[in-house]
């Protein structure tokens, strides 16, 4: 079958129809919240995000309850805390002040193959970049060459 009129493009996420992201660090916009529940007791403020420069969204669950496990609550609010404190936010009562907000955090793709923040129990929030300063990528570092590295093999010793 002739795929010509449709205008067909390859290196799309079929899932999507948009260009997949590469993994890295990204600024990411507050653009809203919701309480989520689920088996357990389980509650988690779900926190909405856009991430600059791109047309695909992401979202965050922290949990904030559980009847059966302490833990999960702690380090929810702990990471919550902390990127709090990335986007410069000291107190808040309501996620409405959080509009306008951005902050940094790496981006993986998760098991599923989507788009997702990489929590690292909070430690992966950070202050958001400058506008039009591209994020770092995430280097390998089990690579011997990163990605940015020439293809010049004049220096070579060898």
């Amino acid at each position: 079958m002739d795929l010509t009129e449709f205008n067909i493009e390859t290196g799309v996420d079929s899932s999507s129809g948009l260009e997949k992201i590469k993994p890295g660090r990204y600024n990411l916009e507050y653009k809203g919240s919701d309480m989520i529940e689920g088996a357990n007791g389980w509650k988690a403020l779900k926190i909405m995000f856009d991430i600059d420069g791109e047309v695909i969204s992401v979202n965050h669950a922290f949990t904030m309850a559980h009847d059966t496990s302490v833990k999960a609550v702690e380090i929810g609010k702990q990471s919550l805390s902390m990127m709090f404190n990335a986007m410069g936010v000291s107190t808040i009562k309501d996620t409405d002040e959080l509009v306008n907000k951005k902050v940094s955090v790496e981006l993986v793709y998760g098991e599923k193959g989507y788009i997702e923040i990489k929590d690292d129990f909070g430690k992966s929030w950070g202050e958001a970049t400058k506008p039009g300063v591209k994020p770092a990528p995430v280097v390998d570092e089990t690579e011997m060459f990163p990605p940015d590295a020439e293809d010049d093999e004049s220096d070579m010793p060898f």
